[in-house]
């Protein structure tokens, strides 16, 4: 491959990416926006007259907004990644199955056809599902996410805790929820478009391999290298 296919090919990965950004943005976006407002409501006159600590830890906990909001989620993981490790399903699964079907169109220009697994590859069932369920890193798509949404989560009792003190006014409570869902907005756009990104880049390299026979794979059908994914023989 030329430096100009190579500039092309990475312009075309960036330019499939960046719609699946958009789309998972929004996902994020609308369920914060959502948890927010449980949460504001969880801040109710009854926590505000509890005494700090234990009891109103307690009251937070019983408190049928707060689990609407860490609902909320709760359900945009599972829309991102499947309501399980072992799911298929989910946004990022979803562009990882369309960076597949696009990444074969663009391999197959520059593959000999003598190297090619078949006598017209195509994408396939199988090809898809071994796009959706991939390892990334190391590490399946619940685990990469869990880290960021648990610390999410936590903060969010923090944040109600803060807004609900005695001392607190309802301007400082607003203010307090704000931030959450501006710190947490920020980590989980990053989270995401980060696994986003790595996808992109690891599928598309492993559909090139994909392409390609296994009898001319040679060393490059194995897991070496940041975001390589293990191919069936």
């Amino acid at each position: 491959m030329t430096d100009a296919d190579l500039a092309a090919m990475e312009a075309a990965l960036e330019a499939r990416l960046r719609p699946w950004k958009r789309r998972a943005t929004a996902h994020i976006l609308t369920a914060l926006a959502d948890a927010r407002a449980h949460a504001e409501k969880a801040v109710t006159d009854a926590l505000k007259q509890t005494p700090d600590g234990r009891r109103s830890a307690r009251r937070i906990d019983n408190s049928p907004s707060y689990k609407a909001a860490l609902g909320h989620l709760d359900a945009l993981m599972d829309s991102l990644v499947g309501i399980s490790k072992d799911s298929l399903g989910g946004l990022i699964r979803d562009a990882r199955a369309a960076f597949y079907r696009s990444s074969v169109a663009l391999w197959k220009p520059h593959i000999d056809p003598k190297f090619w697994v078949g006598p017209d590859p195509a994408p396939t069932q199988s090809g898809e599902r071994i796009m959706r369920g991939a390892i990334v890193h190391g590490y399946d798509l619940h685990r990469e996410l869990e880290p960021a949404f648990a610390v999410t989560a936590n903060q969010l009792f923090v944040a109600i805790n803060q807004a609900g003190r005695r001392a607190a006014t309802d301007r400082q409570g607003r203010d307090r929820l704000r931030l959450w869902h501006d710190q947490a907005k920020a980590r989980l756009i990053a989270r995401v478009s980060q696994s986003l990104s790595d996808s992109d880049k690891a599928v598309h390299e492993a559909t090139g391999l994909l392409l390609i026979h296994p009898d001319y794979r040679g060393d490059l059908d194995n897991d070496a290298g940041d975001g390589g994914l293990h191919l069936p023989e």
